[in-house]
């Protein structure tokens, strides 16, 4: 019930409230205060609304997403709660909306440690009923000294630095 509330009391409000609510579940996930079997007993309740949540809650997914993916990027859970928790939409074929919430979430919040994850977890995107996602791209690049390769990123930079504009260097740093 705790997991249920929790989402009910954040939902409507900013997302720093909802990461905030993901780092309260996992101090308690730490703490061992809540064992990992009853939170995923929490979150499948929770899910097993959701096709009526995204009626009310079009962003749902994107909103519950990042409370478990803040559970996940502090190293609480590991990445194949995702996996385990996306079993129960299977039926309802929104198992690949709510993998790629979570791992999008990730990737916001700390990219290097989600990819660091994914590789530890052996798991790939074709594991899950994903849509080709441009987000999540970066997931199936190899690491170079653990990290994700940064070459289109220093060419972008390239180019936009060559352009000696002003306003395309703001532009590139607000992307």
């Amino acid at each position: 019930q705790l997991i249920e509330h929790m989402f009910n009391v954040v939902v409507e409000k900013r997302d720093k409230d909802r990461v905030n609510g993901g780092k309260l579940l996992a101090h308690l996930l730490r703490s061992e205060t809540i064992q990992r079997k009853e939170f995923l007993n929490g979150v499948e309740t929770v899910l097993e609304f959701a096709e009526d949540l995204l009626i009310d809650i079009p962003q749902f997914f994107n909103y519950f997403g990042v409370m478990i993916a803040t559970c996940i990027v502090d190293k609480v859970l590991d990445i194949n709660f995702i996996k385990d928790s996306s079993s129960i939409l299977k039926a309802s074929n929104l198992d690949g909306r709510y993998v790629s919430a979570i791992l999008t979430s990730m990737t916001s919040l700390d990219q290097s440690v989600t990819l660091e994850l994914w590789k530890k977890s052996n798991l790939n995107l074709g594991d899950f009923n994903l849509e080709a996602s441009e987000s999540l791209a970066f997931l199936s690049k190899p690491l170079v000294n653990g990290h994700a390769p940064e070459d289109a990123f220093v060419s972008c930079l390239d180019s936009v630095l060559g352009k000696q504009d002003l306003n395309s260097v703001f532009e590139f740093m607000l992307k």
